[in-house]
């Protein structure tokens, strides 16, 4: 060594002439090599030591050249400098310490080589070298992190070409490596720290390694806090970190960490960095840990959210794209299970144009097969809803093509021959072709003998299922005989198929002993004495069975429970096909039920024993909770055992007003501080209640306290009840015709037949007719079931003055008593009412009103709604005959005071409230006027 020169070397002992120095010069480099070959002898055999005055200058010419080539992109000066760099390398040979340093300097010029041509022999040189020059560094060298980052490099672009794990494993060796050299004092090497992270990540989606995934981990979240927020790295990192907590809880079944990965991927999506090449990959990861998070939870939230954003990820991802795929394969998957979930048909041919798609872009890939059986299924499965023939046998082609595409071992063959049988076995079904049932038996044999199947158990019941109840001559009975024995040793009795294999095995005994085949194997394997008869064999394992299917096959079973499913997937999507039933068993829309609101808030009430609160829905803003804090199920249940219960008897006030002001101190005072408050429902106005559970049978439209002084609900808002929103929304749906008077109908049932008598109905349908002169009447004997129906499909205003009976068991068989026989919610349901407006239910047992009633029964007031009709007016519990006339009388005048306008049903629940206070002026007993009530409109 000279000075600080570090490539300075003395050869004292073979010195070069002058004239041969520029004679190397020459034969290096020339403006016009253009790397070409070299021709002269100096450069075809370069002399083996060279002083530094002339390396020093060659090396400083390469770096020349390469600086012009970054400059304006000339590969022609890239491929001189590299060709001087070799044949500098070349002629220092013999000294470790220059060549240690010329190699890592010419694998940056081949890496930027390989950068414009991708030429695969320049990796092969880059790794060559720099492994070359790690051995000749000490192992202190300052320069050996660099060179380590460079060969791991190396071996990462090689393994993106060669998949080989050899090259991932040494990117990672070298990655590890570097850092572990890096100064604990000095800045983190962050290029380094992300690389080594992906390597890992890489290496643990191939191998599933969890050691590489707590490796990887280990790295990121060291990496994570030196970044800032708007990093362009930031979503890759988060994303590969989401991607590694789920192959851990893939790994482990530790549902914590499929809940982290599933947060760090939602916070790669909200990142706020500039880079968006990312995010399809991010919201397909996070759709397809949405999808696996709701196989375990089961919650409707978790699949939708899966849809929506691996929605976005296809709308976002290149049709070339290679990650297209797994959109495709997961978002199909997603739609499939929400339609075994829904029945929505939509999202079933919603996922086959993606497993289409997804088929096509899988040609010569792995998961060609995987894709072909997807689309057969859910083909099948639309075959099983329309019977359309071309769905199944599209189907069964593509079934055809799986088993074909995997290796006689592959652990998912098995399954792929058993779907095949299965589709064959419903096209057997529809063509009662016996040589298509004979290639689903094949199927099923071939399916039970492949080598790896993990479900024998399975295979050998698709088997035996499928196998002839009355075996002919040309059947294989000794292969059923021996399925038998080994399905009846798999099976222990406690399993829960063991019954069902017992009575599957009995009809074939006597088949078994006419064939002379040793069924005491078979016996002992069952449990049955080795000495017994065909019939008491069967006996025996009939016996066995008695608690499983004893007479029908599973087999039939399937089929069964399948052609019921299938009738049910029908008629819904035929009942969804009519006017206002598009919802039907979904979940309605937040929008659409808001419009519940429009009129009023509507008011859920919940009780029970985690917590307690009223909701309170409104047409302009989200849900208001309202914490009910001192309300209990108990103390619900002293409200409706004690004093409700008695209330058809003669009591004070007292008690009445005692049970009200508990109802208004608990429930109802904490919501009416939030109408007047936050959501300014102004006085007067009418609101909605929607009780829960056992409060349905509560009065929280006279909640309050009866005092000089205080408040109660009645002076502050007008009450009604509706059982669900969309019930309040049917309500209103529809016009009434504002064009002429409402055609009405009375009908009085004073003398039902074996019904105690209600004198004052005569009275109260005169006084009824005195305020509608054109009401139609319907009294006494001719108050048929007939008469009635008939008549009240043309009236708009029906008012029943009868006995009413609830059906706790059925209540769509509580009924109206007339005079020859009860006319049910069921009949007036199944009837065509198009014209139903309002429905008056006078002197009607209207809901059951002792502590023996159900949670949650059915008002006839309510149900009156369910039938069509959009105001109902009724009772919470047995009516005061004398309270009948007084209440309609004043109600119908309230109804018609307007002699300008045409009576309308949605001012009913206003009417109730001024003919109720005039109850009050009467002097009734509170329990009395309290009892009426509005549903509806």
């Amino acid at each position: 060594m000279q000075g600080q020169n570090p490539f300075y070397i003395s050869s004292p002992d073979n010195p070069v002439p002058d004239d041969q120095l520029r004679t190397i010069m020459h034969c290096w480099d020339h403006d016009d090599m253009a790397g070409e070959e070299p021709t002269c002898e100096i450069a075809i055999n370069p002399p083996t030591d060279v002083p530094w005055v002339v390396l020093s200058k060659v090396v400083q010419r390469a770096r020349e050249l390469f600086n012009k080539f970054e400059s304006d992109g000339n590969i022609s000066y890239l491929r001189r400098g590299i060709h001087i760099m070799g044949n500098a390398i070349v002629v220092s040979q013999s000294n470790d310490e220059i060549l240690a340093r010329l190699l890592p300097m010419q694998s940056i010029f081949c890496r930027s080589l390989f950068s414009r041509t991708e030429d695969p022999s320049l990796l092969d040189r880059i790794i060559e070298d720099l492994q070359v020059a790690l051995v000749l560094l000490p192992r202190d060298a300052s320069d050996r992190l660099k060179i380590l980052d460079l060969l791991a490099e190396g071996f990462g672009f090689r393994y993106k070409r060669s998949s080989s794990q050899h090259d991932l494993d040494e990117a990672i060796k070298a990655y590890k490596e570097a850092l572990e050299l890096w100064p604990l004092d000095g800045a983190r090497p962050l290029e380094i720290m992300r690389n080594l992270g992906h390597a890992l990540w890489t290496r643990c989606q191939i191998g599933k390694d969890l050691s590489d995934a707590e490796s990887a981990i280990h790295i990121y979240d060291e990496l994570l806090p030196l970044l800032d927020p708007d990093h362009a790295w930031r979503p890759g990192i988060l994303t590969n970190l989401g991607a590694v907590f789920i192959i851990r809880y893939e790994g482990s079944n530790d549902i914590a960490n499929l809940e982290r990965g599933i947060r760090y991927l939602k916070e790669a999506i909200s990142s706020r960095s500039d880079d968006s090449r990312h995010r399809p990959r991010i919201l397909s990861n996070l759709g397809a840990a949405l999808s696996m998070q709701y196989n375990t939870s089961g919650r409707d939230s978790d699949l939708e959210d899966a849809i929506y954003y691996l929605q976005e990820a296809l709308s976002l991802e290149d049709a070339d794209h290679p990650d297209r795929l797994a959109v495709l394969t997961n978002i199909a998957g997603a739609l499939h299970t929400r339609y075994w979930r829904t029945g929505d048909t939509s999202d079933l041919e919603k996922a086959i144009p993606c497993l289409e798609e997804a088929i096509s872009s899988a040609n010569g890939t792995h998961s060609r097969p995987m894709c072909l059986n997807n689309l057969a299924i859910a083909l099948s499965d639309r075959y099983r809803l329309t019977k359309n023939a071309s769905d199944l046998d599209r189907a069964i082609h593509l079934f055809e093509q799986v088993p074909s595409l995997m290796p006689k071992n592959h652990p998912t063959r098995p399954q792929a021959l058993s779907n095949l049988g299965t589709a064959l076995l419903e096209l057997f079904r529809a063509s009662m072709d016996g040589s298509v049932r004979e290639r689903a038996l094949r199927c099923f044999e071939e399916a039970l003998i492949s080598p790896n199947n993990h479900d024998r158990v399975s295979a050998l019941w698709n088997s035996l299922t499928n196998f002839p109840k009355h075996p002919s001559p040309s059947d294989d009975i000794p292969l059923m005989f021996n399925r038998c024995i080994e399905l009846a040793n798999h099976l222990p009795p406690q399993h829960p198929k063991y019954a069902q294999m017992a009575a599957l095995i009995a009809p074939h005994i006597s088949t078994f002993m006419a064939r002379e085949l040793d069924v005491r194997q078979l016996f002992l394997a069952t449990g049955i004495d080795p000495e017994s008869t065909a019939e008491d064999a069967a006996l025996a394992l009939f016996g066995k069975g008695s608690k499983g299917i004893a007479s029908p096959s599973i087999h039939q079973l399937q089929t069964t429970a399948n052609r019921l499913r299938v009738d049910w997937e029908r008629v819904v999507h035929e009942i969804r096909a009519l006017d206002g039933f598009k919802h039907f068993l979904k979940p309605a829309p937040f929008t659409v039920l808001q419009r519940a609101a429009i009129k009023g808030p509507v008011i859920f009430v919940n009780i029970s024993k985690s917590r307690s609160d009223a909701v309170i829905v409104t047409s302009d803003r989200p849900p208001t909770v309202v914490p009910l804090e001192f309300a209990t199920p108990d103390q619900v249940d002293r409200l409706l055992t004690q004093p409700l219960r008695d209330f058809t008897k003669p009591q004070t006030d007292r008690r009445c007003k005692s049970v009200l002001k508990v109802l208004w101190e608990l429930i109802v005072e904490p919501i009416v501080t939030a109408l007047r408050g936050s959501l300014d429902v102004p006085k007067s106005s009418r609101i909605w209640w929607c009780p829960t559970n056992a409060t349905i049978r509560l009065p929280f439209h006279a909640a309050g306290i009866y005092q000089r002084g205080s408040e109660s609900l009645p002076s502050l808002y007008t009450s009604s009840y509706t059982p669900t929103l969309e019930a309040l929304i049917r309500a209103r749906e529809g016009q009434p015709n504002y064009s002429r008077y409402p055609s009405i109908l009375l009908v009085g049932q004073p003398n039902t037949p074996g019904q105690v008598e209600l004198p004052q109905v005569s009275e109260e349908i005169r006084r009824v007719r005195k305020r509608i002169p054109h009401s139609s009447v319907i009294m006494d004997d001719q108050a048929t079931r007939d008469i009635v129906l008939s008549a009240m499909a043309s009236r708009e205003w029906v008012h029943l003055s009868c006995h009413g009976n609830i059906n706790r068991d059925n209540p769509l068989l509580s009924h109206f008593a007339l005079y020859d026989g009860s006319l049910s919610l069921l009949e007036l349901m199944k009837q065509r009412l198009p014209n139903a407006e309002l429905a008056f239910l006078s002197a009607c047992y209207s809901a059951a009103d002792d502590s023996k009633a159900p949670d949650e029964f059915l008002h006839l007031a309510a149900a009156m709604q369910f039938a069509g009709f959009k105001s109902v007016v009724g009772t919470m519990w047995v009516m005061v005959d004398d309270a009948g006339p007084i209440l309609a009388d004043e109600f119908y005048r309230r109804m018609l005071e307007r002699k300008d306008s045409v009576p309308d049903h949605t001012k009913s629940a206003r009417a109730l409230g001024g003919a109720v206070k005039m109850l009050r002026k009467e002097q009734l007993p509170m329990w009395v006027w309290i009892n009426f009530v509005h549903w509806g409109a």
